[in-house]
């Protein structure tokens, strides 16, 4: 309705100006018949004067002004954009999106694979190698941060592991620290294995007496992940937690129990961050289970 306003008004205005422009031409001819002896002084071909412009003509020209002023107002004002209306884009806009960008993934509800690639030889279970993405990470690291992750010396021992079968073997060490309250647990889950987090503290019976704080360190679609992507994501997360705990020390299972892309990114990380790694030996839930009695310090 409004775009209809505005052309009517605007079509009314070239009207009305054309009216105005004619009524002028007419009266300066008017007045060019009028002068005495124009006709038989000046030849056919010659040019008239300009004659100056009459009372009313510049009353006229005054009211054209004013009335072409008044609706340039109004059609600014009427068009200026608001928070409400803004402009509208003139250039042509593009989708600048990853054209195999993943969706986003929630681990409590999965969602569908991401894109598989187009090439035969790469079209294994173990795939997808896009950008890293930690979506369950930062919440309890900032929990781990108010409880004196910040400091450099702390009590903070960390756990980690990269299946369910090294998880199993020493989430009972971790449990057993924990509940000695010598030191402040830790345990980061960092593999392929799509189970929730919850879900793998059942499995390993897991109850509220097992004072542990849980880390779920994996990345986005990382069933499908790559070895190289899964390397790169154990030692991003672990920096993130180094940097939101401060670790005295770094706990794993035997190196055969777990994966080759998690022992690999833990022993370069740990190294380069300057943090003690201990790799326990195999059975270490049922020989090794006098280590759940010593502070930070003697681990370190």
């Amino acid at each position: 309705m409004s775009a209809v306003v505005d052309k009517l008004l605007e079509e009314h205005l070239m009207s009305l100006l054309g009216r105005i422009f004619a009524d002028d031409e007419e009266l300066g001819k008017k007045d060019d018949d009028r002068k005495p002896g124009t006709r038989s002084l000046l030849p056919k071909w010659s040019a008239r004067k300009p004659t100056s412009p009459t009372p009313w003509q510049r009353r006229k020209r005054t009211v054209l002004y004013g009335l072409i002023a008044c609706i340039s107002l109004y059609l600014f004002f009427k068009n200026m954009p608001t928070p409400d209306h803004p402009p509208v884009a003139r250039r042509p806009q593009y989708d600048r999106s990853p054209r195999h960008a993943p969706p986003t993934s929630d681990r409590s509800f999965p969602s569908q694979k991401p894109p598989h690639p187009e090439k035969p030889s790469e079209a294994e279970k173990h795939y997808y190698n896009g950008p890293i993405k930690f979506n369950d990470l930062a919440v309890s690291l900032r929990a781990a941060y108010s409880s004196w992750g910040y400091m450099e010396d702390n009590r903070n021992v960390l756990f980690a592991a990269s299946n369910l079968k090294s998880a199993s073997e020493i989430i009972p060490i971790a449990c057993e620290m924990a509940n000695r309250k010598r030191n402040d647990v830790h345990f980061a889950f960092m593999g392929r294995d799509d189970l929730h987090l919850d879900e793998i503290k059942i499995l390993n019976g897991v109850d509220e007496q097992c004072n542990v704080n849980w880390h779920d360190a994996r990345p986005d679609f990382s069933p499908w992940s790559t070895d190289f992507r899964m390397e790169v994501s154990v030692s991003a997360a672990l920096g993130h937690i180094d940097k939101y705990m401060h670790p005295q020390a770094v706990i794993t299972d035997n190196p055969s129990h777990e994966d080759a892309f998690f022992t690999t990114a833990m022993r370069a990380k740990t190294f380069e961050l300057g943090r003690p790694a201990i790799e326990l030996p195999s059975d270490a839930s049922e020989s090794l289970m006098w280590i759940a009695r010593l502070d930070s310090g003697s681990l370190a």
